[in-house]
């Protein structure tokens, strides 16, 4: 599969997670409609993931007001790992789910993981608007806010 799909202009995949927080509660595409959002595929053994986390609480905390949402996608983890790292590190208080070992080559494929984080920006529409590299570090926010003055 060509790495060309996952890409600013281009709807953001289908997709439907469980909730790490409450497990009768599955997360979709469909649910963030008329929200900006940011996926966020990470793990507690991923430097670099950890590295972006309080650029990802800075905007959590600036723009969740506004609808502004974030999930984090667990890979490579288990339930004690990730309640421990929140616990001990940050509290990331936002939306998360961690995949089950089968769900993983469909996911990989699905968004084109390679390498973490990966970071996805998604519009109210579900339109990617940015991805990867253009959201780390300081140019998180900038292109949050960017994000949000395109929409009105």
């Amino acid at each position: 599969m060509s790495g060309t799909r996952l890409k600013a202009g281009n709807p953001v995949p289908e997709f439907s997670f469980v909730s790490f927080d409450d497990p009768t509660v599955t997360i979709t595409n469909i649910d963030f409609e008329g929200q900006v959002y940011l996926l966020d595929f990470w793990g507690t053994w991923c430097a670099p993931c950890i590295e972006e986390l309080p650029y990802l609480e800075e905007a959590h905390d600036m723009y969740s007001d506004s609808g502004f949402e974030i999930l984090s996608i667990a890979l490579l983890d288990t339930r004690e790992e990730i309640e421990q790292f929140r616990e001990d590190n940050y509290s990331m208080p936002w939306l998360h789910t961690l995949l089950a070992w089968g769900e993983y080559s469909s996911i990989m494929d699905l968004f084109e993981l390679t390498r973490f984080p990966k970071p996805i920006l998604v519009d109210e529409g579900g339109i990617i608007v940015a991805i990867e590299d253009e959201l780390r570090g300081d140019k998180l926010l900038d292109v949050i806010s960017a994000a949000y003055e395109g929409s009105r």
